[in-house]
């Protein structure tokens, strides 16, 4: 069950009519390759969680083959972790694909190992919002989109503090699968999550971190807080 909470709570589908979801639609984006693996800034993946307000409208749901008879879910929640390992998969391997040097961790707190621990020059992690997916079930398959935004935070180790906000979005979009209904959904989130990474690894700013720029805390420090503590 826990890797379903990032995808949707079949209990809160409301059985009146929903209209659909208002996709952000964003192009792709292929990062710009690392210069040079070794001078390039080390980073650890923190963690995310998504951010809503109680009772927004996340999904609507479709059936047959017109797509028709909307239903929804919506958030039951203000804050919660992600806790898909995949996410954290998704992320360290976006960053290598783009040539940079990322901690391969094996998911939440390392089993024995705090990821304070983990040796690297930053530590980042994500706010996710504004997710929204319309998804078709019929018996042809499961086809979908989604969209949502991400904010990432970046903690400098030797600066004890964030040192980096920006905000990126994703996109998805799927044809018709004959994978299992929760499948599909899990991976189009899935999907939107790893190009709002790709943003990241396109984020002038960003780049220039790992490229060895002098880093400034930032007023907005902690994934969850306001505060100076650590995002972890």
């Amino acid at each position: 069950m826990q890797k379903l909470s990032f995808v949707l709570i079949f209990a809160l589908l409301s059985a009146a009519c929903a209209p659909a979801q208002q996709i952000e639609r964003v192009a792709d984006i292929t990062p710009p390759m690392a210069s040079t693996f070794a001078a390039s800034k080390s980073t650890v993946y923190e963690r995310s969680i998504l951010r809503s307000t109680v009772g927004e409208s996340i999904l609507t749901l479709q059936t047959g083959l017109a797509c028709v008879g909307n239903t929804e879910a919506t958030a039951t929640s203000h804050q919660q972790a992600v806790v898909d390992q995949d996410y954290e998969n998704a992320f360290q391997e976006e960053f290598a694909k783009a040539g940079y040097r990322i901690a391969k961790t094996v998911g939440s707190g390392d089993l024995f190992t705090d990821k304070k621990l983990i040796p690297s020059d930053f530590r980042i992690a994500g706010v996710i919002t504004k997710r929204k997916m319309n998804i078709c079930n019929s018996v042809a398959g499961t086809k979908g989109e989604a969209s949502l935004t991400v904010e990432w935070q970046v903690w400098d180790n030797s600066k004890n503090a964030v040192v980096y906000v920006t905000k990126q979005k994703g996109y998805a979009i799927e044809g018709w699968s004959t994978q299992p209904f929760l499948t599909v959904a899990r991976d189009i989130w899935l999907a939107a999550f790893s190009r709002a990474v790709r943003g990241l690894l396109a984020d002038d700013g960003f780049l220039a971190l790992l490229s060895g720029a002098s880093t400034t805390p930032v007023v907005k420090q902690g994934i969850g807080t306001r505060s100076s503590t650590s995002p972890g």
